[in-house]
């Protein structure tokens, strides 16, 4: 069975910004190995919203282009997008409180929680607390 991996925003916002080569380069490389079958990604609908959010906002890419590459998470069969459901918000009230963590990220830990993701690519471990899912940071 092929391992299921999360995916921090930030790793899926570098591999559509070749700003940072070195960043960009190894995220790039973690979204072909979903696309080749090597493991199986998976990431909340927040953080699809939040990359077609930032690559807009940030002028990286038009509206439109960037529609495509929020529909490609979406079509794909490579990704498992988790919507955001009231027992997602409901854990990640809990992982607040408890943690004293930031609420957005909170909401993604939840989600991957939930469904059974034990690995999460971010290159901010802070932002996961100890305990929930194995953080690696594929830029060190």
């Amino acid at each position: 069975m092929t391992e299921l991996v999360g995916f921090d925003s930030n790793i899926l916002i570098y591999a559509f910004n070749p700003d940072e080569k070195h960043k960009h380069d190894s995220a790039l490389a973690l979204l072909e190995d979903v696309n080749r079958g090597a493991i199986r990604g998976f990431a909340s609908l927040q953080s699809i919203n939040e990359l077609f959010f930032v690559l807009v906002r940030k002028k990286k890419l038009s509206e439109t282009d960037a529609e495509k590459i929020g529909l490609s998470f979406l079509d794909s069969e490579k990704w498992i997008i988790a919507p955001l459901t009231s027992e997602v918000s409901r854990f990640a009230f809990t992982i607040t409180s408890e943690h004293k963590n930031h609420f957005w990220d909170s909401l993604i830990l939840a989600n991957m929680v939930i469904h059974g993701v034990k690995k999460i690519y971010t290159e901010n471990a802070a932002d996961f607390p100890n305990g929930f899912v194995d953080v690696v940071n594929p830029f060190k």
